[in-house]
């Protein structure tokens, strides 16, 4: 009956539950992600790829000798080609396998359903009807323009992810995990596995993810925004080793007129967090990376803080900036 059941939508396993943890709803605040970060399994670049290349159905880490071609190519045939098709009235399957691998090579950027209808060869609105499928499907994510008018960010194109990094893999032909992560992709591939993560981590606590992105006419751009009781959470993700101004657009939130001040609550068991990181320092801790720190739990309660851009690097791994840390003086 109305209102005496939960429903809880579920997607492919997240890496925290890979590695057999929970830690909830993602937010970068200090406190938080020094939870993850005591618990959080290192992580280099060549394995963050290794997972971004075989995706998240459960069934591919039940069996890890699985032939990933031969299981994305059945999931094809099955239930998008099959169960999608029937649900939607797709009548041209040729034309929609096209539509996917359009989409999959589109993933992490702004919805153009024109440039797409051209490429696929249909018109816009059967561009619409299929990816509302996908949407339904939860195959596909669609974040929001950011904007201090409510009412303006439901006008304006929002970014498209696959929730499946592996299943986007395949419709796009890698052969490996190597030779995506030397592509030209490689960037859109890593911000779509961590947006996806973020997406879950809401996901799985029965929580709604209040996420945006940011972008202006002048070419000012945030890759991931979080709300959450009125606060902004600017998010930048870099697969970088050494990423130059990575916070630098941060700043344009403050200037909207209904835009909160960021959180700047002092919170004890934070290191130092230096201009420029070196490599293999104990800086702050991670977000969404599982890169360990070997002192945060020992430091003090910092004396003196204020607001700054954080930190997170080891040698050879990706880096993810969030605005609202803390630094201990």
């Amino acid at each position: 009956m109305s209102g005496r059941v939960a429903v809880i939508p579920m997607l492919g396993l997240s890496s925290a539950e890979m590695d057999a943890r929970h830690p909830g709803p993602f937010l970068p605040e200090a406190s938080q992600l020094i939870d993850r970060a005591s618990t959080a399994r290192p992580m280099g670049i060549t394995e963050v790829f290794e997972r971004i290349y075989r995706g998240s159905m459960p069934r591919l880490y039940e069996n890890p000798d699985v032939d990933l071609e031969l299981y994305y190519e059945s999931y094809l045939n099955t239930y998008l080609t099959r169960d999608i098709r029937d649900l939607g009235q797709v009548a041209d399957l040729t034309a929609f396998m096209t539509f996917l691998r359009v989409a999959a090579a589109r993933t992490g950027s702004i919805v153009n359903y024109s440039a797409m209808a051209q490429e696929v060869g249909v018109s816009s609105p059967t561009i619409k009807s299929w990816m509302s499928l996908l949407i339904s499907a939860g195959l596909v994510l669609m974040v929001q323009p950011y904007s201090s008018n409510v009412l303006k960010r439901l006008v304006k194109s929002p970014r498209m992810y696959f929730t499946d990094t592996g299943l986007c893999a395949h419709l796009m032909g890698w052969s490996n995990a190597a030779v995506l992560e030397n592509s030209a992709m490689s960037g859109a591939f890593f911000e779509t596995w961590v947006i996806s993560e973020i997406y879950r981590s809401y996901l799985n606590a029965g929580k709604t993810a209040q996420m945006y992105f940011y972008r202006d006419t002048t070419g000012r751009e945030i890759d991931l925004i979080l709300q959450k009781d009125g606060v902004l959470w600017p998010i930048e993700i870099k697969k970088s080793a050494a990423p130059q101004d990575a916070t630098r657009n941060f700043g344009v939130l403050q200037t909207m007129p209904d835009a909160l001040a960021l959180d700047t609550a002092p919170s004890p068991g934070l290191c130092p967090l230096p201009k420029k990181p070196a490599p293999g320092k104990c800086l702050s801790c991670t977000t969404i990376m599982p890169i360990q720190t070997n002192c945060c739990a020992r430091r003090s309660a910092p004396s003196q803080t204020r607001q700054t851009a954080s930190f997170l690097q080891e040698k050879d791994r990706p880096l993810i900036y969030s605005r609202n840390h803390v630094e201990v003086k």
